[in-house]
Formats: C-alpha cells, sequence, structure tokens
C-alpha cells in the first residue's frame, strides 16, 4: 500500500466528501458516547462540528459538492501566518 501522503493527493478531498466525513464523526462520537467512552466521544463531535462549520462556509461562499478543499483552505494558511505568528 502507497504511504498516506501520496494516497491523499492522489485522491483529493471534495467538499461532499467533507460533508460525508463529519456526518460519519458524528455518529462516531454518538457511540463511544453511549459506550461510556466520554472523552474520546467528545472529541469526535468537535472535530465533527469543526468539519461541519467548513463545510457551511464553502457553500455560503458558493462552493459546489464537487469542489475540491485543499484549494479553499489556502487562503486562511495565508492569513494565519501573517496575524498569527508562532
Amino acid at each position: 500500500m502507497p504511504p498516506l501522503r501520496h494516497r491523499i493527493k492522489s485522491n483529493p478531498e471534495t467538499v461532499q466528501d467533507l460533508a460525508i466525513a463529519s456526518d460519519e464523526k458524528y455518529w462516531e462520537g454518538i457511540e463511544l458516547l453511549v459506550a461510556g467512552r466520554r472523552g474520546a466521544g467528545i472529541y469526535l463531535l468537535g472535530y465533527s462540528v469543526e468539519m461541519m462549520l467548513k463545510n457551511a462556509c464553502f457553500l455560503n461562499e458558493g462552493a459546489r459538492p464537487s469542489d475540491l478543499v485543499g484549494p479553499r483552505l489556502g487562503p486562511i494558511r495565508s492569513w494565519a501566518k501573517s496575524k498569527l505568528p508562532s
């Protein structure tokens, strides 16, 4: 199996993929909560919300489900580098 980096680059994520992933992580988080794994469940629910918010922002900006996510993240990276020094 090729390295993860190669697999990610050869199959870039779309806006629709982000919506599907957020839904999957939401339900995985619920399953963990029900199983008594509160910390892990809450973590996944938070991750799911983060993806939902990004997806909502992309759609609000006019993204289509088939649009790539990567190029839409570039502008925030540039902004963060200039405004949020490490």
